[in-house]
């Protein structure tokens, strides 16, 4: 349920959040996968690091999920709102999981709060964890712009090979194709050789 307070756009990015996460751990029920996960920056203070994090063997995968609107089949559209569209939904959100994926690194261990209790949910080391996949999920397709994200490096934006976008839709289907959470993590590998080879 939404809340009738909160304008469209709030209550289309809750929706895309819920769905996310309802995926996620259909799919992935016995593994630790957390909802609006925070980091304490300071004593008292408290950050979400991602909208939805899974926690899997030696992996890390942070979800950000982007509802802003996207179409391609608007007429006479301009390169330049095109470029603007790209920015507002991929870079914005590679912004924001690079940065979580700083403060991970720059750390020995990962400590997590449940967003309204403050309780602590997750507490590990993580040099376990050597490898990190950060994922953007959108409600629109992006088609190509979107899989292919590497597009961002003709726009000054110097993308990891661990950034992927996906929308919700394509990743009902990749999820549906999988038995396993290793199958999901072979699958984000075998996309950077792809891009590998397209950029």
């Amino acid at each position: 349920k939404y809340n009738n307070d909160k304008n469209y756009g709030d209550n289309k990015g809750d929706f895309l959040e819920e769905q996310l996460y309802r995926k996620i751990t259909e799919k992935f029920n016995s593994v630790k996968v957390l909802k609006n996960p925070h980091h304490r920056y300071t004593i008292g203070e408290f950050e979400e690091l991602c909208d939805v994090l899974i926690v899997y063997d030696n992996n890390l995968i942070l979800f950000e999920a982007k509802a802003k609107r996207f179409n391609l089949k608007i007429k006479k559209i301009s390169k330049n709102k095109i470029i603007d569209n790209i920015k507002d939904i991929l870079v914005m959100s590679y912004q924001q999981l690079e940065k979580s994926e700083k403060i991970i690194k720059n750390n020995d261990r990962l400590i997590l709060y449940d967003k309204k209790t403050k309780n602590e949910v997750l507490n590990i080391s993580l040099e376990k964890y050597p490898n990190i996949f950060l994922v953007n999920i959108t409600l629109d397709n992006l088609g190509s712009i979107g899989t292919i994200v590497k597009i961002l490096g003709n726009m000054n934006y110097k993308i990891k090979k661990n950034f992927f976008s996906f929308n919700l839709s394509d990743l009902k289907i990749i999820l549906e194709h999988i038995e396993f959470p290793s199958q999901f993590v072979h699958y984000l590998m075998s996309l950077n050789k792809i891009y590998e080879n397209k950029v």
